[in-house]
């Protein structure tokens, strides 16, 4: 089970058509401005920065063959090598600009994109 990364309103699911063509690997959540991001389970982060298009980026390896890539924040609080619990804080959303941000979530399993719906324990609102 996971739990959400942060509230909000999910505005895309996984499998739904994006506007730039294709389907969602992942599930978009609106979130409030400056939201602070959780860690949806324990795990180690393998990844925490920058990534082209994607703003700041956390990825978090959790047990099995399962990593969990949260993407859109603003800024993250954790480093590659580190320990996370679950809900432990990622980083947090923009405070800027006149939107409300959007956290993506995508599960992959084996490297293979999965529906975070499976394993979400309450969604967002």
């Amino acid at each position: 089970a996971l739990r959400a990364p942060a509230p909000g309103d999910v505005v895309r699911r996984f499998g739904e058509a994006l506007p730039v063509g294709g389907k969602s690997e992942g599930l978009s959540i609106r979130t409030a401005k400056g939201q602070a991001v959780g860690s949806p389970a324990a795990g180690t982060v393998e990844y925490a920065g920058p990534l082209n298009g994607w703003d700041m980026v956390v990825i978090v390896r959790t047990q099995g063959a399962y990593h969990l890539v949260m993407a859109g924040m603003a800024d993250v609080k954790v480093a590659p090598g580190q320990s996370v619990a679950a809900g432990a804080e990622l980083g947090s959303m923009t405070d800027r600009g006149p939107l409300e941000p959007e956290l993506y979530l995508e599960v992959r399993e084996n490297g293979v994109p999965a529906d975070p719906g499976r394993w979400l324990k309450q969604e967002s609102r």
